[in-house]
């Protein structure tokens, strides 16, 4: 049973409150705990999911509460639900010792600062601004001894200079923004693509997403796969449940590099919470988005490869069950699924070849799951006008990326499908 910590002649009024919130997020912790290492070991998980996400997203407001205090804890659970956690143990923890492990140590950098801090009040009554210090100190001592740890097999233990090795990652940029703030993020991921940067834009990439546990899919894209991340910082940056797990993501990554990690760019006069008052950041407004990718092209030591004309890899999808319930299918037309889709397929190549897009190509067959259809095809373009709107098609962009990115091996045998022979 945890110790009453508040029971203290403690007179000071700040302090008894900051006391009651470390305490209360104590027991949250141990809580949360208790039942990810129940579930492991063989209880059911419905029994404990609603309970579990209560928790949760508990925890999490606690931790943006304090870290707009500038106490940076360190949260490595990204399973938002028993589900996601079920997912990841099933796999990776073989036995229940290894899984009662795995689950101390996901909140073990939260939790011993806070028991340090509680004893210290308890013993030795201060004021409230030392004991924030102290428990800011105490954070940054248990990053240190613990180190951060991934939750996916592929968030791996890097060793020194390898972290900065250009090639070893996915992305140039990872953006990081918030949904009101998308024209902004777009305008910056269209001028850095142009200058052959790679950027993570989830536009850029739905195709990739589509169906995948975000959350394990951010954990990498944020952490391992970036060799920077752009969070946008604003008024509505701070208060987003995804925006604050990308940033955890990326805190958490950044005390494994030796360099600079997180690059800050502030829309507004929004505080950035999370991040030490002495970094640097850039202001958009006095920037734009021409000084913000001189800025990165700078920090990559690159002169810029524009890549503003050529082929492109489009990857168009659309889901039956939404237009079914949107009423722009029929019921019938849902239950003959190949049917269907081979009519969609064809009205979608008749819209495409009436366009004035020019000309384009398929490159493969199309996917079909039994809900979706999606097509993937091959198309000139000048990134110079933005990304190619296809709204006339009724259906969605889900990846739009260069044709050496997209066919590494085969990219100069979907060049010479085109006219002239763009293959070199």
């Amino acid at each position: 049973m945890l110790k009453n910590y508040t029971s203290y002649k403690i007179k000071n009024k700040e302090i008894i409150q900051m006391v009651e919130r470390l305490e209360r997020l104590k027991q949250d912790i141990a809580r949360i705990q208790l039942i990810m290492a129940r579930v492991s070991t063989g209880e059911n998980i419905n029994d404990f999911e609603e309970e579990y996400q209560t928790l949760y997203f508990s925890i999490k407001n606690q931790l943006s509460t304090f870290r707009n205090n500038n106490i940076d804890f360190s949260d490595l659970n990204s399973f938002s639900s028993l589900w996601d956690f079920y997912s990841y143990w099933r796999v990776e923890l073989k036995t229940y010792q290894e899984r009662r492990e795995y689950v101390r140590s996901l909140y073990k950098p939260i939790d011993d600062p806070i028991t340090q801090v509680l004893m210290e009040a308890a013993n030795q009554p201060t004021d409230s601004e030392k004991l924030e210090s102290l428990l800011s100190s105490f954070v940054d001592d248990s990053v240190d001894n613990n180190g951060s740890r991934g939750l996916t097999s592929t968030i791996n233990e890097y060793s020194g200079s390898a972290l900065e090795e250009e090639s070893i990652f996915e992305y140039d940029i990872a953006l990081s923004f918030a949904g009101e703030d998308r024209e902004i993020a777009e305008n910056i991921a269209n001028a850095l693509v142009i200058e052959g940067v790679k950027v993570f834009y989830d536009r850029f990439h739905k195709g990739d997403m589509w169906g995948k546990k975000l959350t394990n899919y951010f954990s990498e894209v944020y952490g391992p796969k970036a060799r920077f991340v752009m969070p946008l910082i604003s008024k509505h940056y701070n208060i987003k449940d995804w925006t604050d797990f990308e940033f955890s993501i990326a805190r958490s990554e950044a005390k494994k590099r030796k360099r600079e990690f997180i690059l800050p760019v502030k829309l507004d006069s929004t505080k950035v919470v999370g991040i030490h008052e002495d970094v640097g950041y850039l202001d958009y407004e006095t920037e734009n988005s021409d000084g913000i990718v001189d800025a990165v092209l700078k920090k990559l030591s690159k002169k810029g490869k524009k890549i503003s004309k050529g082929i492109f890899v489009i990857t168009l999808g659309v889901n039956l069950g939404e237009l079914v319930e949107n009423q722009i299918l029929s019921e019938a037309a849902w239950k003959d699924y190949p049917k269907t889709c081979d009519k969609l397929e064809a009205d979608l190549k008749v819209k495409l070849y009436k366009s004035p897009i020019g000309e384009y190509h398929f490159t493969e067959p199309s996917t079909r799951d039994g809900e979706t259809l999606s097509v993937r095809f091959a198309h000139k373009w000048d990134l110079a006008q933005g990304l190619p709107d296809f709204s006339f098609t009724g259906w969605d962009i889900l990846e739009f990326r260069s044709v050496e990115e997209i066919y590494p091996d085969s990219h100069k045998e979907v060049k010479s499908m085109f006219r002239g022979n763009t293959s070199e």
